[in-house]
């Protein structure tokens, strides 16, 4: 893999990658659930943000159980920082959520 310039953008990204790499030793020897509750609050705001720029008329902690519950918890959290990424993974949510209504 060809080693990354060190541009100011390049540098955010680690440090976030690094930032959640940390945060996933913190969580290495939790319970499950407890893992997805402090995922769940770091991914609330950003859902809440998500769902209120949409105007959708979903509440954001249906969309934050659906993100845990169909997502890996460690490619959710590393998506939080990709927008793409993040749109493509909470439009996912989204529909699981109206296709059972």
């Amino acid at each position: 893999m060809p080693k990354q310039s060190a541009t100011p953008s390049n540098n955010v990204y680690d440090t976030q990658n690094e930032k959640i790499e940390l945060f996933f030793k913190s969580l290495k020897n939790k319970p499950i659930v407890e893992q997805k509750q402090k995922l769940g609050d770091r991914l609330f705001p950003k859902v809440k943000t998500a769902d209120k720029n949409l105007r959708m008329k979903i509440q954001a902690n249906k969309i934050t159980i659906i993100f845990l519950e169909i997502n890996d918890l460690h490619e959710l959290a590393h998506s939080m920082n990709d927008p793409d990424i993040f749109k493509v993974k909470f439009e996912a949510a989204v529909t699981k959520i109206t296709a059972a209504k």
